[in-house]
């Protein structure tokens, strides 16, 4: 059994497996603000008529206020030397950061320019790869947390483009929201629990992260129909799996890796 968590520690716990939680949160309202409930289908595609043309601004401003609340934490994280909580929060940031691009990038053919449009993406990946060294030197364990954080992070980016055509089915990215509190629990789990329930923390993480990969693929290829090119899940489930092992990966490979424990 772990020793009781003193005030501090179950703060800092808690305050670690939050960003799943906000993220998912924010995904699934910023769907509705564009497709109310009342014109929801459920279990089937959503028709194009029911989604608005303007947002639902109130439903719409809370979703960027979780988003902006995101982008504090990370901030406030690098600010304090990126300390155990802020690997999730850093992580989560980047990927909305890339998710909101991704959003307005939507139907043009680049956001700013190619240029610096590759520019972005390029600073973007090797910032995250700089956060994950830092992790990585210091413990197994936070290396762990932090590929855990981008896997979460990832999966729900993911989910919410199931709402794009031809699939539109907004009923499976309103998912978004109890998938992030799962990740959220698998967190607290992998932080507090007592050998073997870290390991199995990090399992359940990557179960639930492929889970909603392999259920937009398959979400994907029922839309458009055979022949359908598997290439596109391949690197979909690539990125999901190297997000989550390659930082603990990389700390075992650099001599510091402590089995995951009660912090």
């Amino acid at each position: 059994m772990s020793e009781p968590m003193s005030r501090d520690t179950r703060s800092t716990v808690l305050l670690a497996a939050l960003p799943p939680l906000l993220f998912g949160l924010a995904v699934s309202l910023l769907v509705l603000s564009y497709a109310p409930l009342s014109q929801l289908v459920w279990n089937g595609a959503t028709p194009l008529p029911a989604f608005q043309r303007q947002p639902t601004w109130p439903v719409l401003g809370l979703a960027l206020l979780l988003g902006l609340a995101l982008a504090a934490g990370a901030l406030w994280g690098l600010l304090r030397r990126l300390p155990r909580w802020s690997h999730t929060w850093t992580t989560t940031a980047l990927v909305g950061v890339s998710f909101l691009l991704m959003i307005l990038g939507d139907d043009r053919e680049y956001v700013v320019s190619p240029a610096a449009d590759v520019a972005i993406a390029l600073g973007l990946f090797l910032l995250l790869v700089a956060l994950a060294a830092v992790a990585a030197r210091r413990s197994w364990s936070e290396a762990a947390l932090l590929g855990m954080g981008f896997c979460a992070a990832f999966a729900l980016a993911v989910n919410f483009t199931s709402t794009a055509g031809p699939m539109l089915r907004v009923d499976v990215a309103l998912w978004s929201a109890p998938a992030g509190l799962a990740f959220a629990l698998l967190f607290v789990a992998f932080q507090r629990g007592s050998r073997p329930v870290p390991w199995l923390a990090l399992l359940g993480t990557a179960v639930l992260a492929l889970s909603l990969i392999g259920q937009y693929t398959l979400l994907v290829r029922a839309a458009l129909g055979p022949p359908y090119d598997l290439n596109f899940l391949r690197v979909l489930l690539a990125i999901t799996l190297l997000g989550l092992v390659s930082p603990p990966a990389l700390s075992w490979l650099l001599g510091w890796r402590t089995q995951p424990q009660a912090s």
